[in-house]
């Protein structure tokens, strides 16, 4: 889709910034968590290359429904333990993509986690 979207832009000598809205693996058969992680690199490092000036991974945590399809409660960098908060569940763990994510930023300078919704504390490893 970047590229569908540079190709015209070029056409007409047109340069404008391109921002990258909810990508995104669910951490959801047939894609494991580890996977998930290397696919985020993947695309982070492909996208940094297209010039893309942000980028955004749906989502930071995962919801209740993680693990159960529909996959949309999957896509987190941070796992959900349904255990937490009295049974409540509340975030948990990081997954490996939320590493993953993390050595990028470190790596690259600029590119960094700016905003995240909701009142979430970061893992440290």
């Amino acid at each position: 889709m970047v590229e569908q979207m540079l190709a015209p832009l070029s056409h007409y000598g047109l340069s404008k910034e391109l921002w990258v809205t909810e990508f995104g693996w669910p951490d959801f058969a047939p894609v494991s968590a580890r996977l998930q992680a290397a696919y985020l690199a993947r695309e982070t490092l492909w996208l940094a290359s297209k010039q893309v000036r942000r980028a955004c991974w749906f989502t930071l945590v995962d919801g209740p429904n993680a693990g159960h399809f529909p996959p949309e409660d999957s896509f987190g960098l941070i796992g959900w333990d349904p255990t937490a908060a009295g049974g409540a569940g509340a975030p948990g763990e990081a997954k490996p993509a939320f590493y993953a994510m993390q050595t990028l930023a470190k790596r690259l300078g600029d590119l960094a986690i700016v905003e995240a919704e909701g009142a979430v504390t970061q893992p440290t490893r």
